[in-house]
Formats: structure tokens, C-alpha cells, sequence
């Protein structure tokens, strides 16, 4: 597909992912316009996001909107105020574990959310619609290998997981009916400054920081680390290459052990650290790690950031952002 002019709507973007790939679009002229949506849910401190529109305040081609994504009025208009010809609908609920505790809550907002920006984007006609989904759907498995797009090795085995899956089956049904161009990514562990300090990362940060034991569930346990700037670039290539409906993995390709991170980590703030281990915890996946020869073979995209430079640049923010303690 050729660098068409585009306008670009992004909900969720005042996120962690979301942040960064408006910065990174707003540095190509073909972007002309990229509409944020966010309602600044309180799952983490709103102050995050807050900083990040403060910095799109004088840009001309960049356009906040503060709504919800399931409220049909408020979507309606912002669909109105321009000719969006392209939706990345990042907008979610994460964390598979605090899913648990109100599954109602991940399907009314991933689930149903999603179906509204599909229903809108059909409405609108629009041209292509990336889906950001999570490698969570793949479930859980003994041993660690790589996943493939094509393959769903059980049950999702958390709401949040089930919900990413159901949002992905009404996308290949929305394709069906109403034949705009559909990708769905399934992203790995997405990691670097800026990073929610929800996740696991940010956690073990603070309590090395604060020289407090590192509170592990599953020392076995592994994951795909893909630092943000592939992520945000594996996005932006997707968007060249919109063709029907097509599912695709983004992340290293490598398997790293949490107890493997943990020493990375430890060493790049500079501080030693102590593991205190909690045993596995529901609704966890116990492995992660991504076949990624689709988006390579297809696009030519590979990531390259290493875990270690990755690290090393999370670790720098996270002092930056706490020189007290």
C-alpha cells in the first residue's frame, strides 16, 4: 500500500503505548491529522497522562478528545469532527490479574468497546482498523515456545485474556460483513520509560529502590520483553500494509525468565536485590515468547532494540523520575 495522506484516530492514546505512537506519527507529514481519545481511567494516576497532552498542546495536526469509548454520543461526534480514514483502537482495560476481580468491567470495556468502534468505523466508512490485542489469548503452557498467529493453545484463562479473544472474533466478523481492511496485533510485554506503574517491571523497580524484597510469583515463569520504540514502529509499518483481514504477533522473539530480568534489571539501577517468592497466581500466563516470521516475511519488519539496551534506557528513566529515594 502506498503513503497515502491519512487521519489517524487513536483511542486510548494518552496511554503508555498510545503516547508514544502519536509522538512517533506526528514526525510524518502523511499523518495529517491524529485524533487521541482517552478518559483518563483511573486504573493508574491520570498526572501520566495529563504530562503527555500537555506536550501536544501546540501542535496543529494533534487533537485530544476526553471521552469514553463506549459512550455512543460522545464517539459519534468525534467521528463527525473529521474524515478519520484510520482507527487504532488501543483503548482497554489491562492486567489479566485484576481481571479476576470484575470480569464485567473487561467485557463491558473491551468487549463492547471495541464493538462500538467497529460498529462507528463501519458507519463512517472507514478505511482500515488496527485492533492492538494481547498475547494473553494464546493461554498458558508447561514449556516455552514460540507462539503462531494461527494457533490458540487453550482457553484464555482470564477475563481480560477472554475478552481480548472475544474483541478479535467480533473484528474477523465485522471484516466479514462490512469488508474494510482489519489487523489485529497481538502484543508481547511492552517495556521502557513511561512504562504503567502497574506492571511487573515498574513494581520490581520500586521495591529494588527502595531496597525491599522483590515479590515474585512464579520464579519459572518467562516472557517476550519488546521495547516501546518496536512497538510503536511495528504499528506504524502495519499501517502501510493493511490488506483484509490479518492477525500478527509484535515482539523480540526471545524468552526471557523473570529471574533473568530481575538480574538485568538489578544491575542497571545499580542496586542489588532480594527475591521473596509468592508462588503461581491465577489467571496468569506462565509463558510468553512470540513467533515473529509473519510481520518479518510480510513487511520486513524486525525489532531492534535488545533487551539489554532496553533495559539499561528504563532503568536511567526510573531513576530520573525518583532522584529522592
Amino acid at each position: 500500500m502506498g503513503r497515502e495522506d491519512m487521519n489517524v484516530l487513536i483511542t486510548g492514546g494518552a496511554g503508555f503505548i498510545g503516547s508514544n505512537l502519536v509522538q512517533h506519527l506526528s514526525l510524518f507529514t502523511q499523518y495529517k491529522h491524529i485524533g487521541v481519545v482517552d478518559n483518563f481511567d483511573p486504573f493508574y494516576p491520570s498526572e501520566m497522562k495529563m504530562k503527555r497532552i500537555q506536550k501536544w498542546e501546540k501542535m496543529h495536526n494533534i487533537h485530544f478528545y476526553e471521552a469514553d469509548i463506549r459512550d455512543e454520543s460522545e464517539m459519534d461526534a468525534i467521528f463527525q469532527a473529521k474524515n478519520w480514514d484510520t482507527i487504532i483502537h488501543l483503548a482497554a482495560v489491562p492486567c489479566a490479574r485484576s481481571s479476576i476481580q470484575d470480569p464485567a468491567l473487561y467485557s463491558d470495556v473491551n468487549v463492547t468497546g471495541t464493538v462500538q468502534m467497529l460498529q462507528l468505523a463501519a458507519e463512517y466508512k472507514v478505511k482500515r482498523f488496527i485492533f492492538v490485542s494481547s498475547s494473553s489469548i494464546y493461554g498458558s503452557v508447561d514449556q516455552p515456545y514460540p507462539f503462531h498467529e494461527d494457533e490458540i493453545v487453550s482457553i484464555p484463562i482470564s477475563p481480560y485474556a477472554t475478552s481480548k479473544w472475544a474483541a478479535e472474533t467480533y473484528c474477523q466478523m465485522f471484516y466479514q460483513l462490512y469488508g474494510f481492511d482489519i489487523t489485529v496485533l497481538r502484543l508481547f510485554t511492552t517495556f521502557g520509560p513511561g512504562q504503567r506503574p502497574d506492571m511487573a517491571m515498574h513494581k520490581f523497580a520500586e521495591q529494588i529502590l527502595a531496597e525491599k524484597p522483590v515479590t515474585v510469583y512464579d520464579p519459572e515463569s518467562t516472557r517476550d520483553y519488546t521495547y516501546i520504540s518496536d512497538v510503536v514502529e511495528a504499528i506504524r509499518t502495519t499501517l502501510e500494509w493493511t490488506n483484509g483481514y490479518q492477525v500478527y504477533n509484535v515482539g523480540s522473539g526471545i524468552s526471557v525468565g523473570i529471574m533473568q530480568m530481575l538480574d538485568i534489571l538489578s544491575n542497571a539501577l545499580g542496586i542489588p536485590h532480594k527475591v521473596k517468592i509468592l508462588g503461581e497466581q491465577e489467571g496468569e500466563v506462565k509463558h510468553k515468547v512470540a513467533d515473529i516470521r509473519k510481520m518479518e516475511q510480510t513487511m520486513g519488519f524486525r525489532p531492534k532494540v535488545n533487551f539489554h539496551e532496553g533495559m539499561l534506557l528504563f532503568a536511567n528513566w526510573f531513576l530520573e523520575e525518583n532522584p529522592s529515594r
